[in-house]
């Protein structure tokens, strides 16, 4: 048996970044603490000395949620290979470096294991040996010849701001490098003392009790954060900040408000409290929720009579005459334009509209149990009753929308449809149902929004001159919303869901429900949305103390809107249309094709190569459609292109992103009922991102943003990759470079060829 070599292990320990042991990088020292965990086990259970054929090992993938990869600086001697590194003896001994590189979250180090192979002679002692020094906050490695001192001007003096420093340590024991000759691999710890009475300890240590008092009042319940919630920036101690980041970036706005998401996401939440130059930072796992107000309809399904007639049919009735029903879904669209030839921009994006009359009712539902004179559940900073909240909420004539702190049904509607949509709701009184909310909910069963109508008919009758809300005459109520007191139901599509509907007559045994006025006028109801009024104050605070957006969003269902949000992440294209639209998050403005599809807009149709001016999409309403194949119709598949900026209706909200840029949407409106796809279950969207950084718009967890955009530079995706549905093969006869970024406009040019 040939007489085994001593072990000799070398460790190279090295960031990926550049730090000395000069920087204090306490930013990182959770993930140092991890990685160095990590280490720590890799390196006892490692034995690298004297190896010979058959003394394979394995290399793990991950070591306490930290990931490791492993390369062989001689793959002849040891190969790594699926997770495992084999030793192939070789003629004469050989040392090979084994690196390993450890990550955690956005912080890596690299370690050099040195193994020795053993071969058919004894290997020469070694020349130099490796010393690491470890300041906590930062690694320096150096060589140093075997049996020889360190030179004193390459053993680091470690500065760190509060403490002093007293030594380098081997196992918790001081080593006196000016005496030690190296006749070894060593790793040196730095120790400190901490200095009494230290001004900058002193404080960070009063900010972190402000702070962390703070968040245990802000979110007491970390596993479900729900709400708006503002961090803490100023402890109030003089020179201390606080600044926040997060894992996700999504939820946590540039003025640190923590937002939450459209679906439930675990985050790491980091707060710095610095002081001076001396950074300090702590972690705080929580998971930001759903928003509450995030609502949809039923599934389309429930809503067939046998007639044909769909969840689309009878939206509210009061859009233009020029707008055409398709087919039994009645979803009316504005008349395409004939197609743009040259650069010039249209004279307006708004032109050749007609203005859009809705008179809506508001019933407010009450029982027992739960009435709109209880004076639970006010407006943040207000002193509104329920019934002032709902007048102001939806808008109704004499109140102001600025009472909201942002827009009610009311004054949204006619921004988003640029004066086009004059929305003029009546609340009543509330009627009341005299029996608990429980009893009511057992007593009826699933529809409850069904009895409420048919209950609250002859109370319509009395209470209201019918035809003032059937503004275009067509025997139906422009709409109904029956607003209920009580809280609502988290349950998906449960009684107490919030969603629009459509009352069809004779559906389920329901009566007719008929409106009278006189013996010759009957009106019926149809398209009509269910909610609790405890909307209004979800999602609210002391900047917005009324929350319309639940609202707003099922009025986007009752003009005929499908949802953009993804129901079911396990089925079909995942991703929604990213949050980034009122028919999917609830913020914002609606998008160019909401506004292009309800007649708000008229769109410049591109069938050739063309440079065009596009104004800021919130002001000028404009956008261009890029069509695969132009037949003059919206029920087909093109782009959609427009010029976002953080103005009109974005302007509020901290989700949206803060950068300008060009907005393109891939559509496909195939008409089936009323779509054939939707963003939900097929395997293509109804309507998609194309993102300017390529990003995968369809994983369930994406978040449209910033990345969408495409700007002056920065844009990864490759026009060449880019396919129609239609076909499914991929086209560069299209590509849309930006040319020009301004305040208010940007510069486009489209290269295309129809097909």
């Amino acid at each position: 048996m040939i007489k085994k070599l001593l072990l000799l292990i070398n460790i190279l320990f090295f960031s990926l970044v550049a730090v000395s042991c000069g920087t204090d990088q306490i930013l990182h020292k959770e993930e140092f603490d991890k990685i160095q965990s990590a280490y720590a086990s890799i390196s006892s259970s490692l034995n690298l000395s004297n190896l010979e054929d058959g003394d394979d090992f394995v290399i793990p993938s991950d070591v306490e949620g930290v990931s490791v990869s492993c390369v062989s600086s001689d793959t002849a001697v040891i190969t790594i290979s699926g997770g495992s590194a084999v030793v192939h003896q070789a003629s004469s001994s050989k040392v090979v470096i084994l690196t390993y590189t450890l990550s955690y979250k956005d912080l890596s180090f690299s370690y050099k294991f040195t193994a020795n192979v053993l071969g058919l002679s004894e290997e020469a002692p070694a020349t130099s040996f490796l010393v690491t020094f470890n300041c906590v906050y930062s690694i320096e490695v150096i060589s140093v010849n075997a049996s020889s001192i360190i030179p004193a001007a390459s053993i680091p003096t470690p500065d760190r701001i509060g403490y002093e420093f007293v030594g380098w340590t081997e196992n918790d024991v001081i080593v006196d490098l000016s005496t030690t000759l190296i006749n070894k691999t060593y790793i040196l710890v730095a120790k400190y003392n901490q200095i009494a009475g230290s001004d900058t300890n002193i404080k960070i240590s009063e900010a972190w009790v402000v702070v962390e008092n703070a968040l245990n009042a802000s979110m007491p319940n970390p596993n479900a954060v729900n709400a708006n919630i503002n961090l803490l920036s100023d402890p109030g101690i003089e020179g201390v900040s606080v600044l926040w980041n997060s894992s996700v970036p999504e939820v946590l706005a540039g003025d640190g408000v923590l937002t939450p998401t459209f679906a439930t996401t675990s985050i790491s939440l980091v707060a710095i409290v610095k002081y001076n130059a001396t950074y300090d930072s702590r972690t705080y796992e929580i998971t930001v929720s759903k928003a509450n107000y995030v609502t949809t309809e039923y599934a389309p399904y429930q809503y067939y009579n046998g007639g044909g007639e769909g969840i689309y049919a009878n939206p509210i009735r009061t859009l233009p005459d020029q707008m055409q029903a398709f087919g039994n879904s009645q979803l009316r669209v504005g008349i395409p334009p004939a197609a743009g030839n040259s650069a010039s921009v249209p004279t307006s994006a708004l032109d050749a509209r007609e203005s859009i009359t809705v008179n809506p009712i508001v019933i407010p539902i009450e029982f027992t149990d739960y009435k709109f004179s209880d004076n639970n559940g006010t407006a943040p900073g207000k002193n509104f009753t329920r019934m002032e909240t709902l007048r102001i909420g939806f808008g109704e004539a004499g109140t102001n929308p600025a009472d909201t702190g942002w827009e009610s049904v009311a004054s949204y509607y006619n921004k988003t449809s640029y004066g086009t949509v004059n929305y003029n709701p009546t609340i009543l009184e509330p009627f009341a149902v005299n029996m608990t909310s429980t009893l009511f909910a057992s007593t009826y069963g699933d529809r409850l929004d069904y009895q409420a109508i048919n209950l609250s008919m002859e109370y319509v009758n009395n209470n209201t001159t019918i035809t003032q809300h059937d503004a275009n005459g067509d025997g139906y109520v422009d709409g109904i919303y029956l607003v209920y007191a009580r809280p609502h139901s988290n349950e998906w599509a449960g009684q107490w869901w919030a969603h629009k509907s459509l009352y069809l007559e004779g559906y389920d045994s329901y009566p007719d429900v008929i409106y009278n006025e006189g013996d010759e006028v009957e009106i019926r109801p149809s398209v009509f949305m269910w909610a609790s009024f405890d909307f209004f104050y979800e999602g609210a605070y002391s900047k917005i103390p009324i929350q319309c957006e639940t609202f707003i969003h099922e009025s986007g269902h009752m003009f005929g809107l499908p949802d953009f949000y993804d129901y079911d992440d396990e089925v079909g294209a995942g991703g929604g249309l990213g949050g980034f639209d009122m028919m999917d998050y609830n913020y914002g403005d609606h998008g160019p094709w909401n506004k292009i599809l309800l007649g708000w807009t008229v769109p410049q149709v591109i069938t050739e190569t063309v440079t065009v001016k596009l104004y800021n999409a919130p002001a000028s309403g404009q956008s261009l459609i890029i069509p695969y194949h132009w037949n003059h119709s919206f029920f087909t598949e093109y782009l959609v292109v427009d010029y976002y900026t953080k103005t009109g209706l974005f302007s509020y909200t901290s989700s949206a992103p803060a950068a300008s840029g060009v907005r393109v949407y891939h559509v496909d409106a195939t008409l089936g009922t009323p779509f054939m796809f939707n963003n939900s279950y097929t395997d293509h969207k109804l309507i998609d991102w194309i993102s300017a950084k390529n990003r995968n718009t369809t994983s369930k967890n994406f978040t449209a943003g910033d990345p969408e955009l495409f700007k002056l530079e920065g844009n990864l995706y490759n026009w060449n990759q880019y396919k129609w549905y239609t076909v499914g093969k991929y086209n560069p006869k299209v590509s849309i470079v930006v040319q020009e970024i301004a305040e208010n406009y940007a510069i486009v040019s489209v290269q295309y060829e129809q097909r």
